[in-house]
């Protein structure tokens, strides 16, 4: 169980990382939509590396869902045999 709590851990913290730095790169790019052009600022990713980001943070959290459904198994099976 400590396993699974610390997967969780290093996954959610992953995730929680990624997610700004795709949000904020965003709205810097479509403030600069708007912005006059010596406004403008630089994202600090690109939109290739923000697509990479997102999807490393869906796989992330496909593979915490995998793991809590191997967990959720594994318990019942322990309080099946009890």
């Amino acid at each position: 169980m400590a396993d699974f709590i610390e997967l969780t851990r290093d996954i959610s913290a992953g995730i929680h990382c990624c997610l700004p730095i795709i949000h904020i790169s965003d709205l810097v790019r479509e403030a600069n939509h708007d912005a006059q052009a010596w406004r403008e600022a630089a994202p600090s990713i690109g939109q290739t590396e923000a697509e990479q980001l997102c999807r490393l943070s869906m796989n992330a959290a496909a593979l915490l869902c995998n793991a809590s459904d191997e967990c959720i198994a594994s318990l019942n099976r322990f309080w099946d045999e009890q």
